[in-house]
């Protein structure tokens, strides 16, 4: 990666607080971009995730480059590098020099043992490609994401469960 060592622990150390503070899943989520963003020295960072039917990737944070447009928009996942990632669980780089997105390095996002999305940069902005010090950088993150999308779940189930709870008390005091 293009940043030093107190540097990256800096960043990581910038996201582990968010996580720490119970930050809303969106607000991590962006942070994650652009930390991956910072930390790859790439044009663009992304995370995206599966649809339930796990067709579909919905962009959920998007940093540098074009990120306005693609926030909150879906591609099939078959049709993408992130998708494959995103699908099999796989780390990838690709590498295609005369492709409209040159390079990508993508790293996985799992929830429960099971792959949910992706963590990716795009387009290194010297034009090299990226190399596994962008992936191991990638994975830390993805892990904050993991947590906070983990954690945003299990409070869903939560709030869903007790409002099933005080449906079924009002029903038998009624």
């Amino acid at each position: 990666t293009a940043m030093s060592h107190p540097a990256t622990a800096a960043v990581l150390h910038e996201v582990l607080l968010a996580l720490a503070h119970e930050a809303p899943r969106e607000s991590v989520l962006a942070l994650v971009a652009e930390k991956a963003l910072l930390l790859t020295d790439a044009s663009s960072a992304v995370v995206v995730l599966l649809t339930e039917a796990r067709d579909e990737l919905v962009f959920e944070a998007v940093a540098g480059d074009g990120g306005d447009d693609l926030l909150g928009s879906r591609v099939r996942a078959e049709d993408t590098h992130l998708g494959v990632t995103a699908r099999t669980g796989e780390p990838r780089i690709a590498f295609h020099p005369d492709g409209p997105t040159r390079s990508v390095a993508a790293v996985p996002i799992h929830v429960d043992g099971r792959p949910v999305g992706a963590v990716a940069a795009l387009d290194r902005k010297d034009g090299s490609p990226f190399g596994g010090d962008d992936l191991l950088a990638l994975t830390t993150l993805s892990a904050a994401a993991a947590a906070r999308i983990a954690a945003a779940r299990l409070r869903e189930g939560y709030v869903r469960h007790e409002r099933e709870l005080s449906v079924l008390y009002d029903a038998v005091r009624g």
